[in-house]
């Protein structure tokens, strides 16, 4: 094909239409939003092999961020978000609370995991609040203020208490065994030939008594 036709076969190909299933393909395929995680790992590649050969110090801060959104990519089984919810003296207990509940359910799609991490946040802010409340109950006094801040706690606490037996109940729900219910019935089938009695056909000498 010499460089005329070339020419001739692009000018075609760039005229031609595409349907909308040739357009969807070739979207999905070229073009990705900077948060996709496959798009994330494409380009963290590089940044792994520097690591693994010269250590975390040795990479950029783009490299680092998108060492960063990997990790949030499997929150679900590192709990990365999850910690940064709770004070930091609370997070090892709560990921091993995480650890501990996954296997004590046997969780294993994602929406039972996050079911767990709203149980283990719930519990966290229970703890950090309850710890609030213990330290303004060492005041020898209450201003108005204070008394404000001591019932949004006590608000908070409630709510946290809550989302916690909520989320809690919830879980137990989606892993309880379905139940099995087995109804017996009993039909009655009447034989085509029944004999109906007729008090027509009874003798008269029997009906007049």
């Amino acid at each position: 094909m010499n460089k005329k036709q070339q020419s001739e076969k692009q000018t075609i190909d760039t005229a031609k239409k595409l349907s909308i299933e040739e357009t969807k393909e070739i979207f999905l395929k070229k073009f990705h939003i900077g948060y996709d995680p496959d798009q994330v790992y494409k380009e963290l590649s590089e940044a792994i092999l520097k690591v693994k050969n010269k250590g975390i110090n040795s990479v950029t801060d783009k490299e680092h961020a998108l060492l960063t959104q990997a990790t949030y990519i499997n929150t679900l089984e590192n709990s990365s978000i999850l910690v940064e919810t709770i004070d930091e003296n609370y997070r090892p207990f709560l990921v091993n609370f995480a650890q501990e509940l996954i296997k004590e359910h046997e969780c294993n799609t994602p929406s039972e995991k996050a079911l767990v991490q709203t149980i283990v946040v719930a519990y966290g802010r229970i703890m950090s609040l309850s710890k609030r409340l213990n330290t303004i109950h060492n005041f020898d006094y209450f201003s108005s203020d204070r008394n404000g801040y001591f019932c949004q706690l006590s608000k908070d606490l409630d709510r946290a208490n809550r989302q916690f037996i909520v989320a809690l109940q919830t879980l137990k729900q989606i892993k309880a065994p379905p139940l099995q219910v087995n109804i017996k019935t009993s039909t009655a089938f009447i034989a085509n030939n029944q004999q109906m009695i007729d008090n027509r056909e009874i003798p008269n000498e029997i009906n007049s008594h």
